[in-house]
């Protein structure tokens, strides 16, 4: 299985008819009030919105991914594994939910996406999304 992109948004809503994806409000920069003591959790909600498919078209594929918030120090948030099943269908939209984000201060943080590589028993980087925290002007 391959990753197509991921996208952290604030909300991912899924039409019931078509099944296609709309990400609002795309998260490029959260903005903080301060004065603030670090670590702090800011109050947001974040759709972090995954798309795999199949290695070959015909081919049903089972595999494992996660994913993970990295600090500008190089601390990482808890991981969420996700399993991904492509038996049925030659591609899989996945919602990860994050319902507040600790941060350790301002600067450039990351969503990293990993995926397992079974045969190598590793969990290689296919995703480095950056997103920035500030303080609001």
């Amino acid at each position: 299985m391959r990753h197509a992109w991921t996208i952290g948004c604030n909300r991912c809503i899924i039409d019931s008819e078509t099944n296609n994806a709309t990400l609002s409000e795309v998260i490029e920069q959260i903005n903080l009030a301060g004065p603030l003591r670090f670590p702090v959790t800011v109050p947001v909600q974040l759709d972090l919105v995954s798309t795999f498919y199949r290695t070959n078209e015909d081919v049903a594929e089972r595999g494992r991914a996660r994913v993970s918030v990295l600090h500008p120090g190089g601390e990482r948030e808890p991981t969420q594994e996700i399993a991904v099943d492509l038996s049925t269908h030659f591609r899989s939209r996945l919602i990860t939910r994050v319902a507040g984000l600790p941060v350790s201060g301002p600067g450039l943080y990351f969503i990293l996406v990993e995926q397992f590589n079974e045969a190598e028993n590793t969990w290689p980087e296919v995703a480095r999304v950056p997103f920035s925290v500030a303080y609001a002007v």
